[in-house]
């Protein structure tokens, strides 16, 4: 897991940039979602690696966790949970994104008031809005 996390300052210095690339797309949230998703994909951040110790289970042949994994605190020593790279940089090429998930699962209150309203037809209206406008609102 890698957390990005970027000064305002660093959100002004390439917001035209962003705006640029997330036309015809204007709208504040528009570049809200995009500046998220530009920085997440530079990839430039904390890594949090959990580095669990693996051992073969003869009885399954399943491998499994025997110790909880480490990581440094605040003094820099290691505990028992997970490993931490300051000022990492992954050189993954795909970014995989849970966007759309709302839209397909019913997680909007607009959701619940279609059902409300006009049960399960109502619900299955609104979703199908949802689904048919995904590519434009999110991707």
């Amino acid at each position: 897991f890698v957390c990005v996390n970027v000064e305002w300052e660093e959100v002004q210095k390439w917001e035209t940039h962003i705006r640029q690339l997330l036309l015809p797309k204007t709208t504040t949230m528009d570049l809200n979602i995009g500046t998220a998703i530009w920085f997440a994909s530079q990839g430039h951040g904390t890594c949090y690696v959990a580095s669990p110790t693996t051992t073969q289970d003869n009885s399954n042949s399943v491998l499994s966790s025997s110790q909880p994994s480490k990581h440094l605190n605040e003094s820099n020593e290691v505990d028992d949970k997970e490993r931490i790279i300051n000022n990492y940089q992954s050189t993954c090429l795909v970014l995989l994104l849970g966007m759309g998930a709302d839209e397909q699962m019913a997680g909007y209150g607009r959701h619940r008031n279609s059902f409300r309203k006009n049960g399960y037809t109502g619900l299955q209206e609104e979703l199908q809005k949802d689904l048919g406008r995904l590519w434009d609102r999110n991707l």
